[in-house]
């Protein structure tokens, strides 16, 4: 009689195992970790066309610092061609000039360069990690910035599954980002670290010479080196970069992750409120996508927080939507 208990709970907790992988494999789908923007691995550059969507009511004014110039990036990486992205278009609708205007008029012109407002200090922000329609926390993120007096600068990011995710999602990924805040062009990385897990041959690094114009890339692949473009970033600094050079007066970056460098052109979507841990925020939406709507990698700005990425989502390909939202910030820069 004990025999036949004790078979039947080890039938039910066999039972019970199987239901529950079952149900991780339905929620998380792959048992890939994918970062929100950072898996931007494809072999082809995509550049799509500036476009400025009208909203829906005329936006509100927003009032910003004194952006440096607008400065043209030089010719594609030569490892990667960028496909004719075609003319812009030639005239805004009026709602769109009104939010081109507010963050574009102070900007000066090429011949009145103007310092960039510099602070020195940290930022410390949290997010949560969700994935699917469901909105199903899997994760943290956590990003630090630190600004020096001599104005150099890092960035570090760690993100890690938690909860019932870990079961099936191991491993950290850990990122760094090192340089100096230019006075004329906000963030000028000369470093980039990435890597997820402990296997350090799969480590993604990125050294940028600046004097000699010159990116030198070193991954699994080997090590290559790609003409550096003036507005260069990395997967890391290019989201704080916004802090120096608000949204709109250069939608066109060209962003390392260690393997690769990419022409991105990113589109306004918008301006909306966005509900958070820390209240509600006033946001610009503005957006990535290959052309077709397939995938796609959306940021939410924050205008009265020097444009701090507050929100950040991942659409890719296969549809799975990989979403981080800030829970907590802390900072000495903004008092």
């Amino acid at each position: 009689m004990r025999l036949s208990k004790i078979s039947v709970y080890w039938r039910y907790v066999f039972a019970l195992a199987v239901s529950v992988l079952l149900h991780l494999l339905i929620v998380f789908g792959s048992t890939g970790w994918h970062w929100p923007l950072l898996d931007e691995d494809d072999e082809h550059v995509v550049e799509v066309q500036l476009s400025l969507p009208p909203p829906q009511a005329p936006p509100k004014r927003v009032a910003v610092k004194k952006a440096i110039p607008v400065h043209k990036a030089p010719a594609a990486p030569v490892d990667q061609p960028v496909a004719d992205s075609g003319s812009l278009q030639e005239q805004s609708s009026a709602d769109e000039r009104v939010f081109n205007e507010a963050v574009l008029q102070d900007a000066p012109q090429e011949s009145d360069p103007v310092e960039i407002e510099f602070h020195a200090g940290h930022i410390d922000m949290d997010f949560d990690v969700l994935r699917g329609d469901a909105q199903s926390k899997i994760g943290v993120a956590r990003i630090r910035y630190k600004a020096n007096e001599d104005r150099t600068y890092k960035l570090s990011s760690e993100t890690e599954a938690k909860g019932i995710a870990s079961l099936i999602l191991s491993g950290k990924l850990v990122q760094m980002s090192e340089g100096i805040v230019s006075p004329t062009k906000g963030l000028q990385p000369s470093s980039f670290f990435y890597q997820y897990g402990s296997d350090t041959s799969k480590a993604q690094h990125a050294e940028f010479n600046w004097q000699e114009h010159m990116l030198t890339l070193n991954s699994n692949k080997g090590v290559s080196k790609v003409a550096l473009p003036e507005d260069a970033q990395d997967l890391l600094s290019f989201m704080y970069q916004f802090m120096f050079i608000p949204p709109l007066v250069n939608m066109q970056l060209s962003v390392t992750n260690g393997k690769r460098l990419h022409a991105y052109t990113y589109l306004f979507e918008g301006q909306e409120t966005l509900s958070t841990k820390l209240g509600d925020v006033q946001v610009v939406h503005i957006v990535r996508s290959n052309g077709d709507g397939d995938e796609k990698t959306e940021l939410w700005l924050a205008v009265d927080y020097k444009y701090l990425p507050f929100k950040i989502r991942k659409t890719e390909k296969d549809g799975n939507v990989m979403e981080q939202i800030v829970t907590r910030l802390d900072t000495d820069i903004f008092k």
